[in-house]
């Protein structure tokens, strides 16, 4: 709820139609990540190699345990606090591990099949990317360019695989 609040009080300039400022700021937030979200191939850097048997059928290259992504910051695979992502389509991933094939980066991880609104008072929690998450799939993957932002996940008091999960910005 205070997440709520201080997005709301930092997205108004005025004191004058709040509800059509804060909805201007979330449709320019939208529109700026999308421009910022383009193929990043040459600048990402792949750290931390390893040799581990594929997770995925048929999918072959140079194994790591974590990459650095221009204006997304460091993930790691192995590390609960680096692993969790947003994708662009806003399906939440958990990371576990990186492929290098040719000259293409692949995120391969398992994505929550269930997400829904962690609240819907007094909006609906999707609208600033927060959702509660579980059911984790089987191990699949994705273009490393598909990987929008960070995000973070805390447990919830609901089920043991059932976390909450909300996007992580750099300053």
């Amino acid at each position: 709820m205070l997440i709520v609040l201080k997005i709301t009080m930092v997205n108004l300039k005025k004191n004058d139609k709040p509800l059509q400022q804060l909805v201007k700021r979330l449709l320019e937030t939208a529109q700026n990540q999308t421009f910022v979200c383009q193929n990043l191939a040459d600048q990402i850097e792949f750290i931390d190699s390893h040799s581990s048997n594929p997770i995925v059928e048929n999918l072959f290259g140079i194994q790591f345990r974590s990459v650095k992504l221009p204006g997304i910051g460091h993930l790691r695979a192995y590390d609960e606090i680096d692993n969790c992502v947003f994708l662009k389509d806003m399906s939440v991933v958990v990371i576990a591990d990186f492929v290098k094939c040719s000259n293409m980066g692949v995120v391969v991880g398992k994505k929550y099949e269930s997400q829904r609104d962690a609240y819907t008072y007094p909006c609906k929690s999707s609208v600033i990317g927060e959702y509660v998450v579980s059911s984790p799939s089987v191990f699949q993957s994705w273009d490393i360019n598909d990987i929008m932002c960070k995000a973070v996940r805390l447990p919830t008091s609901a089920s043991l695989d059932s976390f909450v999960v909300f996007p992580l910005k750099r300053p």
